[in-house]
């Protein structure tokens, strides 16, 4: 993942019983229950297609200063301190100073100069999500302020990010990361629309907007505005503890990392074939050490990304034992090989 890029998004509740429940019905979630550093719960909800956001039961201290119920983005970046820093002498806020959330994970609470909130991680635990067609999940994050000059500076400086001073026919403002491909969105929204809080969205998919619509009225919860100004519908909606989230058509999102995926072609997978090549080199030319070569190769790509496969994807998070016990044995076997193809009697 690189620095900037949306990697995670949770949600911080006043009745986590009850909005687990709302969730499920409306998303198909179902959870998995994880602990906090401070020991408290941390419920990870989940598609057939994967791990989606996170939910867990506001800090006393966000309710004795009356903060509302929120969903809140995960956004990359290589060091957490600095970062925090840097926010500082911007106009930023540290909410929550930098802690640590795993062993390889760490993460701070940072509001921008006019109050939204984000978090930003460091570690591999999180990966970025190339969002297509997936009901239940992020499909894209975006800034709802009254002033885009007002945070511009900040977030590009902090983020490396670049971000439109003219309006795309959407009526928002694109944020470019470093490598160009667009991560989210900034709307200028008056107060009467946007509320007393500047905030980051999340915007989920869902197969059927009507029949969410449904859901979420049926369930407690709110319509606040249907939107078609982007040429299609976004769904304002509010669960029943009033925390605000957008829903979108599960469509393919149409940024350049998206497009590179889609576009499935051969030159977009260079590594793949260059990796299919030095096989048929070490099978043709009797090369074993290769395989220990490639073996080393993917059990780093595992550790950056926090997840294996071996018949099926083991994650860290989810099943450490199990995916340590994956990586290690590719290790080993990447050694032996490595070693008996260099020490075999007679080689020169």
């Amino acid at each position: 993942m690189a620095k900037g890029d949306f990697v995670w998004c949770d949600l911080s509740t006043f009745r986590p019983p009850d909005t687990k429940s709302f969730y499920s019905e409306l998303f198909g979630w179902t959870y998995k229950r994880l602990k906090q550093p401070d020991g408290s719960d941390y419920d990870v909800a989940a598609t057939p297609s994967g791990e989606a956001a996170g939910l867990f039961e506001m800090p006393q201290k966000f309710q004795e200063i009356g903060l509302p119920s929120f969903w809140m983005p995960y956004i990359s970046v290589d060091d957490v301190e600095v970062t925090c820093a840097i926010a500082a002498q911007h106009g930023g806020r540290i909410e929550v100073k930098p802690m640590a959330w795993s062993d390889h994970d760490k993460i701070a609470l940072i509001r921008d100069p006019l109050g939204a909130g984000f978090t930003v991680h460091q570690g591999v635990g999180l990966s970025a999500d190339a969002t297509v067609d997936r009901h239940g999940h992020r499909i894209g994050c975006a800034l709802y302020v009254s002033d885009a000059d007002a945070v511009r500076p900040f977030y590009e400086t902090l983020f490396d990010w670049r971000i439109a001073t003219e309006l795309a026919s959407s009526g928002a403002f694109p944020i470019q990361n470093a490598q160009g491909a667009v991560v989210a969105n900034i709307y200028e929204l008056s107060e009467e629309r946007r509320g007393k809080y500047q905030f980051w969205g999340i915007h989920f998919a869902v197969a059927d907007l009507a029949e969410a619509s449904d859901q979420i009225e049926k369930n407690g919860g709110e319509i606040v505005e249907r939107d078609r100004s982007s040429g299609s519908e976004t769904i304002l909606a509010k669960d029943p503890d009033d925390a605000a989230f957008f829903l979108n058509p599960a469509i393919v999102r149409t940024d350049r990392t998206t497009e590179c995926h889609a576009a499935g072609g051969l030159a977009t997978k260079w590594k793949t074939l260059l990796g299919l090549l030095i096989l048929y080199v070490a099978v043709l030319l009797d090369q074993t050490w290769v395989w220990g070569v490639l073996f080393i190769f993917w059990s780093t790509l595992g550790l950056r990304a926090g997840e294996t496969f071996f018949i099926e994807t083991v994650r860290r998070r989810e099943n450490p034992v199990l995916y340590w016990l994956i990586i290690g044995t590719w290790i080993g076997l990447s050694l032996y090989l490595i070693a008996t193809d260099f020490i075999q009697p007679g080689r020169t």
